[in-house]
C-alpha cells in the first residue's frame, strides 16, 4: 500500500520539529529519509509509528488515516539503531514475540522464528541467548523480528550505524534483497549518503525538518534540485559564468544552457569534466594514490575545485590541463548576491 504523509507537522517540548513534511513512499518501495543529525528525520520516522504525534497534517496507508490509530494497531514496524531486544530470551524467541502477542501457540511461533532467522542466515542459531550473539548477528534478530511481525510497513532508523563497513555491506545487501522478496513498503532513516544512494528505490534528502528534494538516486546526485542537496552530497564544484541568449560562458568555455540571461554558477561532478579535450584551463592541484588509482584535483577559477580518478595522474602539480565540459550534465544555479 501506498504511505502517504501530508502537510506533516510534529513537536518535541515546545520547539516544532517538523515543518509540514510531503512525502508519498509507493506501494513495495524502498525510499532512504537522508539528511544531517537534527534535520528530523528520525522524527518523522516517529510519526509514522505513532510514536510522536502529529501536531498538523496527515498520514495515510491506502486508504486508511493512521493518524486516528494507536501505534499497535497501524501495521508499521520499526527496527530502531539500539534493537531493544529482550537479553533474557533466545534468538529464536525474540523473534517469535510479535506472534506469541497475536496469540499463536508456542511450538508454532517457534517453528515460524526458525524459518525467519534462517531467512536472514542464522539458521542453527536459535537457542542462543541475546548475550552470545554477535552486533552482526544481533542486527539479523532484530529484522527477523520485525519482519515475524509481517508489517505493512517497515522503518529502519539507522540500523545499522553501530556495525563496521563490511558488515555494514552484508546488512544493506540483507536488508535489500528481503525487501525486493517481501515487496515491502520500508523507509530507510540514514546520514549515510552511500547507503542511501546504494539501497534506495528513491532518495528523499532532508533539511530542517522539510523535505529538499525526493528522486531516484541518480536523480538526487547529478541533478540537485538545490544547492544545499548539491553540497550535502559533496563531490562537485561550481563554475561561475554568464548566460545570454540561452548560452552558458565562461572565458573560451561555453555550452547550451536553458536558463534566464544573468550570472550562474555551473555545478560539475566529476564525470562533466574531459580533461585534454576543450578550452578550460585548469590547474593540478593534488594528486593522490588511492590504490586502484589516482585522484587528481584540478582547480580553476573562484575556488573552483574538482577531484577526478583514473589510472594515471592527469599531470603534476602545477601543470596547466585545458578542459572540456559537457554541458549536458552540467546543473546551473543562480549565483548568490
Amino acid at each position: 500500500m501506498e504511505l502517504k504523509l501530508t502537510g506533516v507537522r510534529a513537536a518535541l517540548g515546545g520547539k516544532e520539529i517538523l515543518h509540514g513534511v510531503d512525502l508519498t513512499i509507493r506501494d513495495g518501495e524502498l525510499l532512504a529519509l537522508l539528511g544531517s543529525s537534527g534535520c528530523g528525520k528520525s522524527t518523522c520516522l516517529k510519526t509514522i509509528a505513532g510514536i510522536v504525534p502529529l501536531s498538523g497534517g496527515s498520514i495515510a496507508l491506502g486508504e486508511e488515516n493512521l493518524a486516528v490509530l494507536p501505534p499497535h494497531r497501524r501495521g508499521v514496524v520499526v527496527v530502531f539503531q539500539d534493537l531493544r531486544l529482550f537479553p533474557h530470551l533466545t534468538a529464536a524467541e525474540n523473534v517469535a514475540f510479535p506472534l506469541r502477542m497475536r496469540g499463536v501457540p508456542r511450538q508454532k511461533r517457534l517453528e515460524e522464528a526458525g524459518q525467519w532467522l534462517e531467512r536472514v542466515q542464522l539458521a542453527g542459531l536459535d537457542k542462543r541467548k541475546v548475550g552470545q550473539l554477535s552486533g552482526g548477528q544481533l542486527q539479523r534478530v532484530a529484522l527477523a523480528r520485525a519482519l515475524a511481525a509481517r508489517p505493512r510497513v517497515l522503518l529502519l532508523d539507522e540500523p545499522f550505524s553501530s556495525l563496521d563497513e563490511n558488515l555494514r555491506e552484508d546488512m544493506r545487501a540483507l536488508v535489500r534483497s528481503l525487501q525486493e522478496q517481501l515487496h515491502m513498503t520500508t523507509v530507510l532513516v540514514t546520514h549515510d549518503r552511500r547507503e542511501a544512494l546504494s539501497m534506495a528505490h528513491r532518495v528523499a534528502v532532508m533539511f530542517d525538518g522539510a523535505i529538499e528534494q525526493c528522486s531516484s538516486p541518480r536523480e538526487v546526485y547529478a541533478a540537485p534540485a538545490t544547492r544545499r542537496v548539491a553540497d550535502y552530497f559533496g563531490g562537485g564544484g561550481y563554475l561561475p559564468g554568464t548566460v545570454r541568449d540561452g548560452v552558458f560562458s565562461m572565458g573560451e568555455l561555453s555550452f547550451p544552457a536553458a536558463v534566464p540571461d544573468g550570472a550562474w554558477d555551473a555545478f560539475l561532478r566529476p564525470g562533466a569534466l574531459k580533461p585534454g579535450q576543450g578550452p578550460l584551463p585548469l590547474t593540478v592541484a593534488e594528486v593522490a594514490f588511492l590504490g586502484e588509482g589516482y585522484q587528481t584535483t584540478l582547480a580553476g577559477p573562484e575556488g573552483f575545485r574538482l577531484a577526478l580518478t583514473a589510472p594515471a595522474p592527469l599531470g603534476p602539480v602545477g601543470q596547466t590541463v585545458l578542459t572540456g565540459v559537457d554541458g549536458a550534465q552540467a546543473v546551473l544555479f543562480p549565483r548568490d548576491p
